[in-house]
């Protein structure tokens, strides 16, 4: 399921804003209610009006993309793009066709967004493999040296060092 909604070029109007679905644009209380339900899945999200790809609930991708058009005072009109984190983006670009939406600009977007992505998951790699080696040689240590706190913490450094050299190595692999 893809939603976009954004709003018309008139400003002042009783125009509604452009709504599709899936591919479709709706309108009336079709329309009415996908926008509702884009809304109810990102109420408690601050949004902005920055182009980017952000996750929703662990369960959707919002995308906040602008139209090349501006409305008739010459300002720049920022579409909302929510889809499921599974959905064929395929299917997400039929939709950003009949909105009007560049999706040269949205497969930008989704670059960055990726590699955003990519790095976050390294660094929580590179955190856990620091754990894991300070935690073992430390524990490692305390057992061998019977106690001997100052050893078991240059073990725990050590040991720190190891598992981020090992995440980094697994990373690049």
């Amino acid at each position: 399921m893809t939603i976009a909604t954004i709003q018309t070029c008139k400003t002042g109007s009783d125009e509604p804003n452009i709504t599709a679905k899936d591919g479709v644009i709706l309108e009336g209380d079709n329309a009415t209610k996908a926008v509702n339900e884009l809304y109810k899945n990102i109420r408690d999200i601050s949004v902005g009006n920055d182009e980017k790809i952000m996750p929703i609930h662990n369960t959707h991708l919002l995308c906040v993309i602008y139209h090349a058009q501006k409305d008739d005072k010459g300002r720049i009109r920022p579409a909302l793009v929510l889809w499921d984190k599974n959905e064929d983006l395929n299917k997400v670009k039929e939709t950003l066709k009949v909105m009007g939406l560049d999706r040269e600009r949205f497969d930008e977007l989704y670059t960055q967004y990726q590699k955003a992505t990519r790095e976050c998951e390294s660094i929580k790699k590179i955190g856990g493999g620091a754990i894991v080696g300070a935690c073992c040689l430390g524990f490692i240590s305390l057992i061998i040296t019977k106690g001997n706190a100052i050893g078991a913490i240059v073990s725990g450094v050590i040991g720190a060092v190891i598992g981020v050299g090992i995440a980094v190595w697994k990373i690049k692999k």
